[in-house]
């Protein structure tokens, strides 16, 4: 790889090891959460169970990858 793309990968790859970003897509699918089930209260029209098991999956991952930062963290101060 050149110089400029390896250092923007490693950019990215900070940026996840350091949790953040799994915080933010944590709470745009809150977000998207909410509105699917506004839109299934208020609305006639049903969101597809396609589009409530996407959801549900990325809270499930952004979850994990959260716990997994915790983990990581806890284990480095005790290091």
């Amino acid at each position: 790889m050149k110089g400029p793309t390896e250092k923007f990968l490693r950019r990215v790859s900070d940026v996840c090891e350091e949790g953040t970003i799994w915080k933010v897509f944590f709470g745009i699918y809150c977000v998207l959460f909410v509105i699917n089930m506004l839109l299934c209260i208020f609305s006639e029209k049903k969101p597809s169970w396609l589009n409530s098991v996407l959801i549900g999956a990325g809270i499930g991952s952004t979850h994990y990858y959260m716990d997994k930062y915790a983990r990581k963290k806890a284990e480095k101060a005790e290091a």
